[in-house]
């Protein structure tokens, strides 16, 4: 009898040993999606990985596509974008978990179309949109359970524009080349994001 009870008392020591191993493992790679921007026609995801203590390497990506007609109006939009970004973590839990400040570089391609009548004259347009830029970033990250993230990211990046536009109608074709230079272009950033650790 006192063999099984040892075997059972050993047993139980090492399953509760391996389930706290298991809870406190460090997850080196995290993918998250980005609830926000899903409203307005934005799908998000991004895949991060440890690659330091308290450091990490983040490459999100952007598509877009959006339709909205009315009558004979119609306006399209689609395009994408890539967010490589630098994470470090002032939490003593380390990446990727807790507090974190870091640095992006945004790169984002749009363009939009559309269409409208105004009684016997018709306009057709389109606008290509390029940007880059470098833009910074802090929030929380949280790991649920060490394997369910919940992210909350802010921050603003500056950037350089470019975009050719051309519009086209009954009475004839107008076309026209803008640029912004460099840091002339703000842009917020702010998402809630839901994904996975491992």
């Amino acid at each position: 009898m006192k063999k099984y009870f040892y075997s059972i008392l050993i047993a139980s020591s090492l399953f509760g040993f391996n389930a706290n191993a298991q809870k406190d493992e460090v997850r080196k790679n995290v993918i998250n999606l980005n609830l926000t921007s899903l409203a307005i026609a934005h799908y998000g995801l991004s895949y991060e990985r440890v690659v330091a203590e308290r450091m990490s390497l983040r490459l999100g990506a952007q598509l877009a596509s959006y339709s909205l007609s009315a009558g004979d109006n119609k306006f399209d939009m689609s395009g994408w974008g890539i967010l490589p970004e630098f994470r470090y973590y002032v939490s003593k839990k380390g990446a990727p978990r807790g507090y974190f400040v870091g640095a992006f570089v945004p790169v984002r391609s749009y363009t939009f179309k559309g269409s409208v009548t105004d009684g016997a004259e018709k306009y057709e347009g389109q606008i290509k949109l390029m940007s880059f830029g470098v833009g910074f970033v802090t929030g929380p990250q949280w790991l649920l359970g060490n394997r369910v993230s919940l992210a909350i990211p802010f921050g603003f990046s500056f950037g350089s524009a470019s975009w050719t536009s051309e519009l086209k109608s009954t009475s004839g074709t107008v076309k026209s080349d803008i640029s912004v230079p460099l840091l002339g272009g703000f842009m917020p950033r702010f998402a809630v994001e839901l994904g996975v650790a491992f």
